[in-house]
């Protein structure tokens, strides 16, 4: 897939859940996710407008409970 235009705001959501077969139902992965503070988009079309635009982290949302019921907490 590429990326004919790059958004100006580009927002991530990283799904943490996985379905488990033995089980029937949706697990919470608990491990620590690591990201840059910076990222460049390289898969965009070879005409594409400013195909080297470089994003910064602004803000990170965390999720804090399980699939079913949940909160995101004030920081």
């Amino acid at each position: 897939m590429k990326i004919k235009k790059l958004p100006n705001v580009l927002a991530l959501h990283l799904k943490r859940f996985k379905y488990q077969e033995d089980v029937q139902k949706y697990i919470k992965l608990a491990y620590r996710v690591a990201f840059p503070f910076q990222l460049r988009l390289f898969n965009t079309v070879d005409d594409a407008p400013d195909p080297d635009r470089l994003y910064e982290l602004f803000a990170i949302v965390v999720h804090i409970g399980k699939y079913v019921v949940s909160y995101f907490p004030e920081v």
